[in-house]
C-alpha cells in the first residue's frame, strides 16, 4: 500500500515537471516584444521614385522575426537583394 503511494506521488511530481516545461517551450514561441522602431522612407538602391518610399520596421531584415512581430517581409533589389519588414 505504501510502494502505491510513493508510484503515484512520483509519478505526479514527473508528470508536474515534464508540463512545466512543455509550458515555458511554448510561452517561448509566443512572446511579446517591444516592436522596432517604425521609420517612413525609401527603400530602394538605385534609382528611387516616390513609390519606394514605405513606412517599415527599422533593422528588422529576418523573414521570420518581421512576421513574429506582425510585420509584413518585403524584398527590394538595385546594387543586391535587399530585406525589410513593413510595418502594417
Amino acid at each position: 500500500m505504501k510502494k502505491k503511494y510513493i508510484i503515484v506521488i512520483s509519478l505526479t511530481v514527473i508528470l508536474l515537471i515534464a508540463g512545466g516545461v512543455l509550458l515555458l517551450k511554448i510561452q517561448e514561441n509566443y512572446k511579446i516584444t517591444d516592436k522596432p522602431k517604425v521609420v517612413k522612407g525609401n527603400l530602394c538602391s538605385d534609382i528611387c521614385s516616390e513609390d519606394d518610399v514605405k513606412t517599415y520596421y527599422e533593422g528588422i531584415e529576418d523573414a521570420k522575426e518581421c512576421k513574429k512581430i506582425g510585420g509584413e517581409p518585403y524584398t527590394y533589389y538595385g546594387w543586391g537583394e535587399f530585406h525589410a519588414c513593413l510595418a502594417k
